[in-house]
């Protein structure tokens, strides 16, 4: 190793809930992620030490696969050394299994979504602020290319007043009716579709508006996978605190999956379907759009954070997306608006 590199990043992985700790170890053993600009090489390189999951069969076949070693317990991966963890339990498992390592300054990124109540978002964040541990959670779907472009329209003033935002989401629940991926589909241990799922639509409205999300209602129903214990549909109405306001479409009934963003202003209207860029309102052809790099630009993210740079995903963004969605569910239970105050706490 020379003087201009710096030794692989190593990381503990805790649980294999679903399917993205297959993708990431796939992302680090094919050298996907991109060098960092101005950062010596090796800055993003990382590999997975070791492995805690709930059944051991399922950890020793990944372990076999990707060359990781497996303890027998989570207290045996906060004693191993590790630079940085991945947590990757059950939603509803989330605080528990992050805790431990929050209040021993590990940095910890938790993938999506965070938790499943606020009072397990008030346990994570307390913690983290309380040591300073550095702490990253989002959906990939923040770094989608359509939520770059149309933050560049807002902010360059094509668009105008900015009066509204829309975001959509498809995706099928069929696997989270059979097992063993049921509890995806359990409000308290996955949050159910409007948690697990509407936040890849709520990611991107809370990066594209910003943190101030005042207020949530929402419906919801089962209108294909009636035995879902949750839902398959939601719409919600968001209101900011400018006045801005924005829709979340939550269709997991839907056979395939995708995303579809819009934001509307004064001066015209900027949607994104697909990998196409329109500007309804403007003389200029439809744009097309960089394809994604899946879950790439996300570890990117965390990794730059473990070796001291700043934060891509601001804490206030992750609280607001988890309180929206903490909300949409409260508003569609009790069929009215609610308010992200009547969930945040004040003892901070």
């Amino acid at each position: 190793m020379t003087a201009n590199e710096v030794a692989p990043l190593r990381l503990g992985m805790m649980g294999l809930g679903f399917s993205h700790p297959t993708a990431f170890a796939r992302l680090l053993r094919d050298g996907a992620l991109l060098p960092a600009e101005a950062k010596p090489e090796g800055w993003r390189s990382a590999k997975i030490e070791c492995l805690w999951d709930y059944l051991p069969e399922r950890a020793q076949a990944f372990a076999a696969e990707y060359g990781v070693r497996v303890v027998g317990s989570p207290r045996e991966l906060l004693g191993a050394g590790l630079d940085a963890v991945l947590v990757e339990a059950y939603n509803g498992d989330r605080a528990k299994y992050a805790l431990p390592f929050l209040e021993a300054g590990v940095p910890t990124f938790i993938d999506k979504p965070i938790c499943t109540t606020p009072e397990d978002l008030r346990t994570i964040l307390s913690a983290a602020e309380k040591r300073g541990t550095k702490l990253m959670s989002c959906s990939s779907l923040r770094f989608h290319p359509a939520v770059g472009a149309l933050r560049g329209m807002i902010d360059g003033g094509e668009l105008g007043t900015l009066l509204a935002a829309r975001a959509t989401t498809s995706h099928s629940v069929a696997g989270y009716l059979k097992e063993p991926n049921t509890w995806q589909d359990d409000v308290r241990m996955g949050g159910g579709t409007i948690v697990n799922m509407g936040i890849h639509g709520m990611e991107p409205l809370v990066a594209l508006l910003g943190p101030d999300l005042h207020s949530v209602t929402c419906v919801s129903n089962r209108r294909h996978f009636t035995t879902s214990r949750s839902e398959d549909t939601a719409l919600a109405t968001l209101r900011w605190g400018n006045g801005v306001m924005a829709t979340l479409e939550i269709y997991s009934g839907a056979p395939t999956g995708g995303v579809e963003f819009a934001a509307y202003g004064s001066r015209g209207i900027a949607e994104v379907a697909g990998s196409e860029l329109r500007h309804w309102g403007s003389k200029e052809p439809p744009q097309t759009l960089p394809p994604g790099r899946s879950y790439a630009p996300m570890l990117e993210a965390f990794f730059d954070l473990v070796r001291g740079g700043g934060e891509t995903v601001l804490l206030a963004e992750t609280e607001a997306v988890a309180l929206g969605l903490f909300a949409a569910r409260r508003a569609a239970d009790e069929r009215r608006e609610v308010a992200l105050a009547e969930l945040r706490w004040t003892d901070r």
